[in-house]
């Protein structure tokens, strides 16, 4: 969640999106970036959600059906905007302890 939390700051001080969904919109996109990275954190998220490889859809899934939008923009962020947001998270010390790599980091909404 270290990656998450560093995406929310900016969407939370910025756009005045409340912290627990400006945490929990991009979560499926973090773990499609962690998903393949380390057998441990794997094992735990097969323990969760089955196959690894449909975990990150099936989290979008039970957030769509909560109401919670996956777009940046849906929260005021332009692309340009959402682009740097999640760059400046993987440089900042959280995103470095974050165990994914930036390019598995999608820009555009699983589905």
């Amino acid at each position: 969640t270290a990656l998450a939390h560093n995406i929310s700051y900016p969407v939370t001080l910025d756009h005045g999106v409340p912290h627990g969904i400006a945490c929990s919109f991009c979560l499926p996109e973090v773990m499609l970036a962690a998903v393949g990275m380390d057998a441990e954190c794997d094992a735990a998220l097969a323990e969760i959600f089955g196959d690894t490889s449909m975990a990150p859809k099936k989290l979008r899934d039970w957030l769509d059906d909560l109401g919670v939008a996956a777009q940046p923009q849906h929260y005021g962020i332009t692309e340009t905007e959402w682009q740097t947001i999640v760059s400046d998270a993987f440089a900042g010390p959280r995103g470095r302890n974050f165990l994914g790599r930036a390019d598995h980091f999608p820009a555009a909404t699983i589905r």
